[in-house]
Formats: C-alpha cells, sequence, structure tokens
C-alpha cells in the first residue's frame, strides 16, 4: 500500500530531479492521474482535496514555478434533469462537482 511519505517522497524525486533550467519545458505535476474511489471536501481518510493540498505544497518548496494540476473524482451523481430523477457517472478525473462548494485551498 502507499503511504502518505512515499507519495511526498515522489513529489521530492520530481522536483529534484527535473525542476532545473535542463528541463525548462516541464511546468508541472498531474497529482494523481484519474483518481477514483476519493472524495472532496469531508476531511475523511480519502479527502483528495487534503492530499491534493499536500502535494502541491511540498512541490511548490522545491519548484514554486510548477503548477499542480488536479483532477476530479469518477462518481455516480444524481439530479433533475428535463424534470425527471436521474443519474450519470463522471468520467474519470472529470468530476469537480464539490469543487464549487468546497474550492481548492490557496496554496
Amino acid at each position: 500500500m502507499t503511504t502518505e511519505s512515499d507519495v511526498l517522497y515522489a513529489v521530492d524525486v520530481l522536483t529534484t530531479s527535473f525542476c532545473n533550467d535542463k528541463y525548462w519545458n516541464i511546468i508541472g505535476i498531474d497529482l494523481k492521474y484519474e483518481p477514483f474511489n476519493i472524495t472532496w471536501g469531508d476531511n475523511g481518510p480519502k479527502d483528495f482535496r487534503v492530499g491534493a493540498a499536500s502535494m502541491a505544497n511540498r512541490m511548490l518548496v522545491k519548484c514554486p514555478q510548477w503548477l499542480a494540476f488536479i483532477e476530479g473524482n469518477a462518481l455516480k451523481q444524481n439530479g433533475m434533469y428535463a424534470g425527471q430523477k436521474s443519474w450519470f457517472f463522471d468520467w474519470w478525473g472529470g468530476g469537480l462537482r464539490d469543487v464549487g462548494t468546497t474550492p481548492f485551498p490557496s496554496v
């Protein structure tokens, strides 16, 4: 199982290895490719808002000019569409619905 310290170590390896003039064309890190089975803004153990902030802050310590790319969750969404109850699944990485009510913290 990957731990938080493993992930932060990986961020350190990337910033140490690639945040220099030789790799001028690297502009940031995609913090998690197509995340799933996560939450956003509930402060629980799977809260990607907290995890992404931790990774982004770690990245910015060694490479303040990089961008942190954050994708959304793939979840079943319920709602009313054309007056009828309906549901759909977000595409992997596309579920950003909760970001509007619980935005990413300033880093």
